[in-house]
């Protein structure tokens, strides 16, 4: 099934991956339904997979990439981040609460890295830090205050502060 991407705000969002939670349960109960075993098999289960991390990552808040497209990577939060840029030089990230743009989020490095790798990045003042812990990301968080400054194109800023250009 092909679904039109969402454009607001000057940012492309993907349509499916902001669905995904409807598209999870809908998967969940059919493949209980025809398994009859309470849970997928084979690829059912790495289907499944899939779709669950898009809904763990909005369930901690976390900001990451889940699912490859021809033209880049989907964000958890919708995001279409184009190829060549990632979650973190990303600007158009919506909060995985309210659904505003963000002003401060969150992001994990690779999904499945072990340890999982944090880092706190704020759009608005281009200030990007490392996180040992969901719980050290959700501190720095809670504690950023910063002083907006205009920025034209805060994506290439935050590239090259975080050294990523």
């Amino acid at each position: 099934m092909n679904v039109p991407d969402i454009r607001l705000d000057g940012h492309t969002y993907d349509a499916r991956v902001l669905a995904n939670p409807l598209e999870y349960l809908a998967f969940l109960a059919t493949t209980r339904r025809r398994s009859g075993t309470g849970g997928p098999v084979g690829l059912e289960a790495v289907l499944l997979g899939d779709l669950e991390l898009v809904v763990e990552s909005r369930a901690d808040r976390v900001h990451q990439a889940v699912a490859a497209r021809l033209d880049g990577t989907a964000c958890s939060c919708g995001l279409v981040m184009p190829d060549g840029l990632d979650v973190v030089s990303t600007t158009g990230h919506r909060d995985l609460l309210t659904w505003r743009l963000a002003t401060t989020t969150y992001v994990v490095g690779e999904a499945g890295t072990d340890p999982a790798r944090y880092g706190v990045v704020c759009p608005a003042c281009l200030s990007a830090h490392l996180a040992g812990s969901l719980d050290e990301a959700r501190r720095l968080t809670a504690e950023h205050t910063c002083r907006p400054r205009p920025d034209p194109d805060a994506a290439t800023g935050l590239r090259r502060h975080l050294r990523l250009a």
